[in-house]
């Protein structure tokens, strides 16, 4: 008999949602397919994942925004 499952706090909950994310909120961050994110796709210099969860890879959200960032300003011409 499987065991019952926990239920994780809201509190928890939020802080989890906000700091990792798994490959839909990568791909949705980097305005990307989630065929982009692995193999031969993957962006240059994209952060590495910090785990893999039950098959679902997990990156730190914080390292995603600011890739996303550097790699927007990368691409935008200088505005000088």
């Amino acid at each position: 008999m499987a065991r019952p499952r926990r239920k994780i706090p809201d509190d928890i909950r939020a802080i989890l949602k906000d700091n990792l994310w798994g490959p839909s909120e990568v791909a949705a961050e980097l305005g990307i397919k989630l065929s982009n994110l692995y193999g031969k796709n993957t962006p240059a210099g994209m952060p590495e994942p910090i785990a893999k969860i039950k098959g679902t890879t997990i990156w730190l959200a914080d390292e995603i925004r600011e890739f996303a960032r550097e790699r927007e300003r990368r691409r935008r011409p200088d505005s000088d």
